[in-house]
């Protein structure tokens, strides 16, 4: 799709047949079949939620050093006493 070399590695389960499409012939697929560009949509949206919730909780265990950050308290509403 991006028209640039894979750098994943994948392995059948079973004996396969696999196809290589050209970015132009898999883009015409995808418009002839809402089903399967459906489930790529899906499958794609799966894999962005998975990495943004790694990447926030790394970012939960840079901030808190390796553990989980504390709940900070919440502030309160009204006027500040002298």
């Amino acid at each position: 799709m991006l028209d640039e070399p894979r750098t994943a590695t994948a392995r059948a389960e079973a004996d396969s047949v696999l196809l290589k499409l050209p970015p132009q012939v898999f883009a015409l697929f995808l418009r002839a079949d809402a089903e399967a560009s459906r489930r790529l949509i899906d499958s794609l949206a799966a894999r962005l939620k998975g990495a943004n919730a790694r990447i926030a909780e790394r970012e939960r265990a840079e901030a808190g050093g390796g553990k989980e950050s504390p709940k900070q308290p919440k502030p309160r509403r009204g006027r500040r006493r002298s």
